[in-house]
Order: C-alpha cells, then structure tokens, then sequence
C-alpha cells in the first residue's frame, strides 16, 4: 500500500510536469495523497527525483516526446493473459523508453534483461507501434528506487525485443497450464 501511494504521488507529478495541469488541481490531488495515513515525506523527495531523473531522460530526445504517465499494457500475445503498468512510457524519435519506480528499499533491481520490463515493452510497443509505425527501432528500460540511490537502464532493438518475445512463448504457455520445472533461488523472497 505505501507502494501504491508512492506510485500516485510519482504519477500526479508526472502529470503536472509533461502534461497541461493547473497548479490548483495539482495542489488539491496532492493534498488528498497526504491526507492518506501512509504518506510520508520521503515519498515526496523520492517522487522527485523520479522526476528529475524523467526531465533528464526527456532532454535526452531531439525534439519533445510524448510522454505518458500509468500506461496499462497488454501482453497476452506472448504471456496468457499477460498484463501491466508502464509507470511512464517515453517516445520520440527512434526510441520507446519505459521508466519503473521501486519504492522498496531492500533489494537492488537491475533493469539489464529484466523480463518484467521487457513484457512491459511488448505491450507498450503494441500499444503505440500503430501510432509511430517503423519509426521506432529501439526499446530503452529504466529502473529508477530513489530509497536506495539505485538508477539504471538498458537499450536493446526493437527486433531483439520481438524476438525474445517468440522465444518466452512456449515456456509462458506451460506455465499457463501449470506444467514445467518450479527453480528456487535466491530470487524468491
């Protein structure tokens, strides 16, 4: 829940910086967000840097991109029933970048071959592929957890994209049936 809070304060600034917001709208949803019990002004310096790290992430384009906050995505085609949240999706030129906010706080996450964004940039390029067409060649994902000073992203093609897609197809269909091999390790927690 604190999560999903720190995600509504992330999104709302999002919403204020690359969208048209009134300062008064702005002001009056964010209140509501601190009335909430599990507010903390942390989230408030988190969400902040997010931003700053989006501004930067923005500026790294030509001209302006298109820039949209709470993206919800599917990937059904490749995962059964398959669906998600881009916490921000970025595009402008040749580029489609996703960004994902980590409010945890234990656990480093590496965006580098990270499947979750990778799903999530397959929905994403379904969803805005018909809008930008062959345009986009490459899928950057960003992993930004301000709690622990941890930022990173990693840049692939969009075929390499297509293609790791085909090849997680059979093994998300067995896992969709219950069949397959179960792999503990360190990663469960």
């Amino acid at each position: 829940e604190e999560g999903r809070l720190a995600h509504s304060i992330c999104e709302l600034k999002t919403l204020k910086k690359f969208t048209v917001m009134t300062s008064r709208t702005y002001t009056t949803r964010l209140n509501k967000l601190k009335k909430d019990p599990l507010y903390s002004e942390e989230m408030d310096k988190t969400s902040d840097l997010y931003i700053e790290h989006l501004i930067e992430q923005a500026m790294l384009y030509d001209s302006t991109p298109t820039v949209v906050a709470e993206v919800q995505v599917d990937f059904g085609e490749y995962v059964p029933e398959g669906f998600g949240t881009c916490d921000n999706v970025m595009i402008g030129g040749d580029t489609l970048s996703i960004t994902d906010y980590k409010h945890g706080k234990g656990v480093p996450v590496s965006p580098e071959e990270n499947p979750q964004l990778m799903l999530y940039a397959l929905g994403a390029l379904k969803l805005y592929q018909p809008l930008f067409g062959d345009a986009l060649k490459n899928v950057t994902v960003y992993i930004d957890q301000p709690r622990i000073n941890a930022y990173g992203g990693w840049t692939c093609s969009v075929d390499e994209l297509l293609a790791w897609g085909e090849s997680i197809k059979p093994k998300a269909q067995m896992a969709f049936m219950g069949f397959g091999e179960y792999h503990a390790g360190e990663w469960c927690r």
